[in-house]
């Protein structure tokens, strides 16, 4: 594990960026702390029906996809942009937008994608244990090309490639020097994905994600400034079931590593749960279960546009409650299709 420090007992965040896990298994404030932003950005660059339904992202077809090989199943051109906003009963308000724009090809072939990401916090004043008043600031931005292409009439396979990916996290007292500066940026990501429809509007995913993540720490909580290379895997598995025109249901499972030198290496597992009931019309609700957070939706799509309310309780409380107590994300998100 991380080097322990007494400032906080358990800091444990299980994290993607472009669907790249980058968990931070640490016990403390230092170069590990890289990945916070990403708990609220990266590491779910997917729709908010997606994230809805539990954060189920390898087997569920959606126009804004992390599975590269979804991208084929995209008949038409479409863009959109969602906003999500974390509010931390102990900690700062988190905003993050998202854009994303798919352009089929040949459609039902081969699909190209891109994907942005901007994300800022506010409100970060905070009492830290030993430390006291302090203010803690988090930044991401970040964009991802995907490429997806049909391997046969049921089976589809794909590639995202990490364009740019800069995060930091500050941690500033009222007065005085700089606590902690911690600036990442990404130097290479890829994640390979694959998909077969074992039934109808059923499919079968898998992920498989690598990146490597140079960090720069400055500030006082550290003795002098430090370099590290921190690499992060992730491998994702799921699926879903069509029952009726009514009824769609996800499960998935996740495990993440992280490693880097004079660290011990690091891995987390997890599931997700999602369902979706629509009863016919344009509405859908949804539900699910990220991990131990639940999550409930609902959306409302006329066919050329259509729009998606995700609400998480508590995301991640289990990695971050300690630290920031409770939390309440509620996200929206606009999609257009001609």
């Amino acid at each position: 594990m991380f080097r322990h420090a007494p400032l906080v007992s358990r800091l444990v965040l299980v994290l993607m960026t472009l669907g790249l896990c980058l968990p931070l298994c640490a016990q403390g404030f230092g170069p590990e702390m890289f990945t916070l932003p990403s708990t609220f950005g990266m590491s779910t660059p997917i729709s908010t029906r997606q994230l809805s339904m539990g954060t189920v992202q390898s087997c569920i077809e959606d126009a804004l996809f992390v599975n590269p090989a979804f991208g084929p199943l995209q008949r038409d051109p479409n863009a959109g942009a969602r906003v999500a906003v974390t509010a931390l009963e102990r900690g700062p308000d988190v905003t993050s937008g998202l854009g994303h724009y798919v352009l089929p090809l040949r459609p039902n072939e081969t699909t190209l994608g891109l994907t942005v990401l901007v994300l800022s916090s506010s409100n970060g004043d905070m009492t830290l244990p030993e430390i006291g008043p302090a203010s803690i600031g988090l930044a991401e931005r970040a964009f991802v090309v995907n490429y997806g292409r049909r391997l046969a009439e049921r089976l589809t396979a794909g590639l995202s490639i990490l364009g740019y990916q800069e995060t930091e996290v500050t941690l500033a007292p009222p007065v005085g020097r700089m606590l902690l500066d911690v600036r990442a940026k990404a130097d290479v990501g890829l994640s390979f994905g694959s998909a077969w429809e074992w039934a109808p509007d059923s499919f079968l995913g898998a992920m498989y994600s690598w990146s490597r993540i140079g960090v720069d720490t400055e500030g006082a909580m550290v003795p002098a400034p430090m370099s590290n290379r921190f690499t992060g895997d992730q491998f994702l598995v799921g699926v879903s079931r069509r029952f009726g025109p009514q009824w769609l249901g996800a499960v998935e499972y996740q495990h993440c590593g992280m490693h880097a030198s004079g660290f011990e290496d690091s891995g987390s597992d997890t599931w997700s749960f999602g369902a979706e009931y629509t009863p016919g019309g344009p509405w859908s609700f949804r539900a699910g279960l990220a991990d131990e957070s639940p999550t409930f939706g609902f959306g409302f799509n006329n066919g050329a546009w259509r729009a998606d309310y995700a609400f998480i309780k508590d995301w991640r409380d289990g990695d971050l409650g300690e630290l920031f107590g409770g939390s309440r994300t509620h996200s929206i998100q606009v999609i257009g299709t001609w």
